[in-house]
């Protein structure tokens, strides 16, 4: 990696992000590995009970299908084990290499570019997050136009007044 800076910096160029991913199979290998041996054991268990122990032939039968089953997973998990052995010994590099003509020399324009190339980006995010703000308070609106409707027809029934009120007290009398 550090060679690929220099070469792009004796390019003129500059490397922009880098990124590294790996891949741990160490805990599935050592798993599977004694998965198999547990396996293995089984089978050699089986083997010596078919071949040792007289008995029904329906017995027989059924040890002999459960060592077919336990062989079939054996042989799976030493496939399995082969291809992770594989995935270990192989790495994958992915290179990207962009190259842009510079108009000045070094950094100058660099955050007027930066920003002329974002600047469709954070247009679109600005109209997104309208969009989302109508759509979050549209319901809202509809339920207070809905109040406000039935509080207006309420209040054109009752006379033009939203609450009743008692009449005014009487003056009081004249003193002569």
């Amino acid at each position: 990696m550090s060679r690929l800076e220099g070469d792009a910096k004796s390019a003129g160029g500059r490397v922009r992000s880098q990124a590294t991913t790996t891949e741990d199979l160490t805990r599935q290998i050592v798993d599977t590995e004694a998965s198999l041996r547990a396996m293995t054991t089984l089978r050699d268990r089986l083997q010596r009970l078919l071949a040792t122990r007289p008995g029904k032939l329906s017995d027989l039968l059924d040890v002999e299908r459960e060592l077919a089953r336990v062989q079939s997973q054996i042989d799976a998990q030493q496939s399995n084990l082969a291809v992770m052995r594989t995935r270990v010994s192989m790495s994958e590099l992915t290179v990207a290499y962009e190259s842009a003509p510079l108009a000045v020399a070094g950094d100058t324009f660099e955050p007027l570019t930066d920003a002329f190339a974002g600047f469709t980006g954070v247009l679109i995010r600005g109209v997104a997050i309208i969009i989302t703000l109508i759509a979050a308070l549209l319901p809202w609106a509809a339920l207070i136009g809905l109040i406000l409707w039935g509080l207006l027809a309420w209040r054109k029934r009752r006379g033009g007044r939203l609450f009743s009120k008692a009449p005014p007290p009487p003056p009081p009398p004249a003193a002569a």
